[in-house]
Formats: C-alpha cells, sequence, structure tokens
C-alpha cells in the first residue's frame, strides 16, 4: 500500500531538481551550489574572539586584582603573567591574520584582509607603545621593592602598562567587528 503522505520517489526528484543531493545520489557533493570556504573566514572570526576575550579578562580582571597585592607580589606576578600572555596573544593575533588572509584569497573579499591586518596590528602596537613599559618592569627586581618609596614607580608603571593594554582590546575589537560584518555580508550575499 502507498502512503498518501509521503512519496519516496517525488521526494527524490524534487530534491535532485532543486539542487541538493537526495537520498540516493552517490556524488553527494555534485548537487551543492558552489559556494566560497567559510571554514577560515570562521575561524578568523572565533580567533580574534578569543584574541579580544583574553585582553578584556586580562583588563577587567586580572589587572585590578593584581593591583590589590604589594610591589614586589605585584612584579613578580605582573611577569608570570606577561609571558603567558604574550605567548597565547602573540599567536592569536597572527593565527588569525593567516586565517583571515586565507579568507580573503578564497573569497576576494577586502574586509578579511583588513580585519586580519587590524588583528596583526597588535604587535607593533605592543613593539612600540608597550614595549617600553614592559621592558622598565622586566628590569626591576623584586628584591629591591621591599620599602614603600622604591615601590611606588612599580605600581605606576603596571598602571600605564593597563591603560596602554586597553589598546588591544580596541585593535581585537575593531577586527572582530570587522570579521563579522564581513562574514556577515558574504552569508547574505
Amino acid at each position: 500500500m502507498r502512503n498518501q503522505y509521503f512519496d519516496a520517489s517525488f521526494a527524490q526528484t524534487t530534491l535532485n531538481t532543486a539542487g541538493y543531493p537526495g537520498m540516493g545520489n552517490r556524488r553527494f557533493l555534485s548537487g551543492l551550489p558552489r559556494k566560497p570556504p567559510m571554514i577560515p573566514a570562521l575561524l578568523a572570526l572565533v580567533i580574534a574572539a578569543l584574541f579580544t576575550g583574553a585582553a578584556l579578562y586580562i583588563l577587567v580582571a586580572e589587572q585590578p586584582a593584581r593591583l590589590l597585592i604589594p610591589e614586589p607580589a605585584l612584579l613578580v606576578q605582573w611577569r608570570r603573567a606577561y609571558h603567558g600572555g604574550t605567548a597565547m596573544q602573540g599567536s592569536l593575533a597572527v593565527l588569525g591574520f593567516l586565517c583571515a588572509a586565507l579568507a580573503w584569497w578564497l573569497t576576494g573579499r577586502t574586509g578579511f584582509l583588513a580585519g586580519g591586518l587590524v588583528l596583526v596590528a597588535n604587535w607593533p602596537y605592543t613593539l612600540i607603545v608597550i614595549m617600553p613599559v614592559n621592558r622598565r618592569l622586566e628590569a626591576l627586581e623584586p628584591s629591591a621593592l621591599e620599602s614603600s618609596a622604591a615601590g611606588q614607580p612599580v605600581r605606576a608603571l603596571v598602571e600605564r602598562w593597563g591603560r596602554l593594554h586597553a589598546g588591544r582590546i580596541g585593535l581585537g575589537g575593531l577586527a572582530l567587528l570587522i570579521l563579522f560584518w564581513t562574514l556577515a555580508s558574504l552569508t547574505v550575499a
């Protein structure tokens, strides 16, 4: 007896003529519409979000907690966090740029390249703007900061470092918005 609500041959024909693979189609991807690969674009977006989220976490959670501790411990904690954060955020910026550049190459959308360039701009920003403060903090010895007068420059430098670090959030957030807008325009078009 034939089911009046579902006719498999009709469904197979409808799916195949609509350009999507039917249940018995052996060439699975042959009927799919051709769209540029979006995996590199999505990866660039996710990496930019991770970068921005990490920078935001450092600014709103780690930095205020760091400023509550005495100067010798503050310097030790800043150094540990700085070395770990440098490896993570530097890698994310480069990897995000590479994914965005690949998305640009595959799609031809300059927004992906622009977003990747803004994300990797954290490298020159860090080297030119933040690195002088980093070097001054790295040159200090925690054991020499026992007196409160010797510790005041450290606190001021770490506070300045926090204000400069906010620029990373700005660059990461801008890259995130550019990549999101470009990806959204790609999926709508």
